[in-house]
């Protein structure tokens, strides 16, 4: 199976009659706007295998911190300083 690399194929390609090139451009457009409506045959069972490959890659990073339970306690209780006038942050 022959490979084709990008810097041959445009060397090949500016060889071509100003005609012939449109004709490629317009060909390869068309072939790019088919190609989402192939991937769009994904099943779910793939979907479903994807997010789980996220969730075990989120896993492997360990525990945030602070949680988001944490932070958002830490959020209320400056918002409640904020709102009563007890805070003693210079940007308020």
């Amino acid at each position: 199976m022959l490979t084709l690399t990008f810097d041959p194929v445009l060397d090949q390609a500016s060889r071509l009659p100003r005609t012939q090139r449109a004709e490629l451009i317009a060909r390869l457009v068309r072939d790019l706007a088919a190609e989402p409506a192939q991937r769009i045959a994904v099943t779910s069972d793939d979907a479903w295998e994807r997010l789980q490959q996220f969730r075990e890659e989120l896993y492997a990073l360990g525990p945030v911190t602070p949680t988001p339970a944490e932070q958002l306690e830490r959020d209320r209780r400056e918002r409640d300083a904020l709102l009563m006038g007890e805070s003693h942050d210079v940007h308020a």
